[in-house]
């Protein structure tokens, strides 16, 4: 049976990093073959860019990424009342945060990323 590795990357460091530093570190896990799980969420600019960078270093033994991602309010099931949900969205506003998870792999590895109402399923090949 094949190894699988794992990185976990906080919140924390994950919204400290700058846009490059993000995105070159998540190709970088991805072409070692590593799974990525980031507790935050990309905005779409980072999103794009990573888009974008990921699409230059296409190759025979880079394929590309798979990636998903899930929100905090999908996470907890939207199970939230209305004050709760305003006061959340305005402290990771004040705070510049984007709470969620989000899930990116190779695509040389990744058979299957799923994401159901209240999690992210992932196979490997």
């Amino acid at each position: 049976m094949k190894s699988i590795s794992i990185s976990f990357l906080p919140l924390e460091k994950f919204h400290s990093m700058k846009v490059s530093n993000k995105v070159d570190l998540i190709i970088e896990k991805s072409k070692k073959k590593e799974i990525l799980i980031i507790e935050g969420l990309l905005s779409p600019s980072e999103e794009m860019e990573l888009i974008k960078k990921t699409m230059a270093n296409i190759s025979k033994l880079f394929r590309g990424i798979e990636i998903e991602s899930l929100s905090v309010e999908e996470l907890q099931g939207g199970h939230k009342t209305l004050s709760n949900k305003i006061k959340s969205k305005m402290l990771d506003y004040l705070m510049g945060r984007k709470r969620g998870v989000t899930v990116i792999g190779p695509a040389t590895l990744v058979k299957e990323i799923k994401k159901n109402p209240e999690s992210i399923s992932l196979k490997t090949k």
